[in-house]
């Protein structure tokens, strides 16, 4: 078993210590420290799988589908924050959320779809705006 102690003295004299366990008995104190530095990302990640991705509501059962489910569900999660932080530049709004980027690219997603609807009826023709200059209404945290 792989222990590290970590002992932090504070100004006022307080004395903190953690202890660090790992069965990988290759890795070194500072690899084992920054890895249970990731352990709160880890968490956040797995919050957003179950609550935007549905990995709390699956109902399989079986090994193939389950590891499919779990899988897309962690991708859904990183490749939300790849558009979340694509957005956040573009929008100049720092705040934005992963439920604005659902919202967004629903809306985004249904504005594609009315499109290519009216384009198969030429009898109804709309004029519509930019989707990019459209921000759904429900968005949380857009400035």
């Amino acid at each position: 078993l792989n222990v590290v102690v970590i002992k932090c003295v504070y100004p006022n004299g307080k004395i903190q210590t953690a202890i660090l366990f790992s069965t990988d008995l290759s890795l070194s104190a500072s690899d084992m420290i920054h890895y249970y530095s990731l352990r709160f990302q880890i968490e956040f990640d797995f919050r957003d799988a179950k609550q935007h991705f549905g990995l709390n509501d699956f109902k399989n059962y079986k090994a193939t589908p389950l590891k499919n489910f779990v899988s897309m569900s962690f991708f859904m999660t990183l490749y939300s924050k790849i558009l979340l932080e694509k957005q956040r530049k573009e929008r100049g709004a720092l705040n934005l959320s992963i439920a604005d980027i659902k919202t967004l690219y629903h809306a985004h997603f249904h504005y594609e779809y009315l499109l290519k609807y009216i384009s198969e009826k030429p009898e109804k023709q709309f004029l519509f705006p930019d989707i990019h200059t459209i921000i759904p209404p429900d968005m949380i945290h857009i400035t």
